[in-house]
Formats: structure tokens, C-alpha cells, sequence
């Protein structure tokens, strides 16, 4: 007998960025980036934050 789960996370949609378009848009001062249709607004500096933060996990996994 199995029991189905329920996932928490689905895939909505997806849109490509590129990170010098976001280092572009943090040097024109903007502060939110729309995606979806705007349906969907980002801080530009929180997203670049969670980026490099998470490039330095990665980065610091692969020395231990």
C-alpha cells in the first residue's frame, strides 16, 4: 500500500536572467524587477544577495 504525497513546491513558471543585467539595473538605481507579466516583483538587491550567497555555499561546500 502506498500513500501519495503532497508536494510543497511546483514550478510555475520560468524566465531566464542573466547576472550582468541584474549588476546593470542595481548601477541604474532600480530597485524591483518585475517577471511574469508582473505578476511577480523582486528586490534586485535581495536577489543578487541570495545569488552570491548561495554560490558562496556552494563554493565553500566543495573545499571541506
Amino acid at each position: 500500500m502506498t500513500t501519495p504525497t503532497l508536494s510543497t513546491e511546483s514550478i510555475m513558471g520560468y524566465e531566464q536572467i542573466r547576472m550582468e543585467d541584474l549588476l546593470q539595473a542595481q548601477f541604474d538605481n532600480e530597485q524591483n524587477l518585475l517577471l511574469f507579466e508582473g505578476m511577480a516583483s523582486f528586490s534586485i538587491n535581495m536577489l543578487i544577495h541570495q545569488i552570491n550567497k548561495s554560490q558562496l555555499n556552494s563554493v565553500c561546500r566543495l573545499g571541506e
